[in-house]
């Protein structure tokens, strides 16, 4: 037995070890996942809650949303999805690890920006490119989209050949956006 203790719930596990034990743990718990997740298993993904149209982009959205706090377990933050957005800037932060990007949705140009953005992702988009983009709306102090600002947690390239990460698993199923 390799483990000392161990408990959880749904949304995190623990164990607890003797150092000496981890190498050959982590080698069977590798094994055992190779074995029984499928390829698909080892993708995360996004669920969206509904695409965007850019005249969706109004006020009253915004305090819509507010009614719906606080998020978290059993109330998930709303994502959303504009679909073929033109990619019209893109301006990684001083540090490298974060995006800021405009994008022109329809006639409207709106500010976005994406933490932690992956390396890969400055190699599959470029300024002109038409992208899908996935987001969720943070409060903000600048007064951009009604007090919120647009933050990216996933993209695709949709005028290029290799949809970037996760995205290529999150949209195909989504209906069109219908007033």
């Amino acid at each position: 037995h390799l483990l000392d203790g161990f408990g959880g719930h749904r949304l995190a596990a623990g164990l607890r070890m003797r150092l000496e034990n981890f190498l050959i743990f982590r080698e069977k718990f590798v094994s055992l996942a190779n074995q029984v997740l499928l390829e698909e298993d080892r993708v995360a993904k996004l669920h969206v809650d509904s695409p965007l149209i850019a005249s969706d982009m109004k006020r009253e959205l915004f305090k819509f949303l507010k009614y719906l706090e606080p998020y978290g377990e059993g109330n998930q933050e709303p994502i959303f999805l504009f679909r073929g957005a033109l990619l019209t800037e893109i301006r990684p932060t001083s540090d490298l690890k974060h995006l800021k990007l405009r994008v022109k949705v329809d006639s409207l140009t709106f500010q976005a920006v994406m933490f932690n953005a992956p390396s890969e992702v400055l190699q599959e988009i470029e300024v002109g490119s038409q992208i899908d983009l996935v987001f969720c709306f943070r409060e903000s102090d600048f007064d951009t989209h009604g007090g919120y600002e647009i933050v990216v947690l996933d993209l695709r390239n949709v005028s290029g050949e290799k949809p970037h990460r996760i995205a290529e698993h999150i949209h195909d199923d989504l209906p069109a956006h219908s007033h």
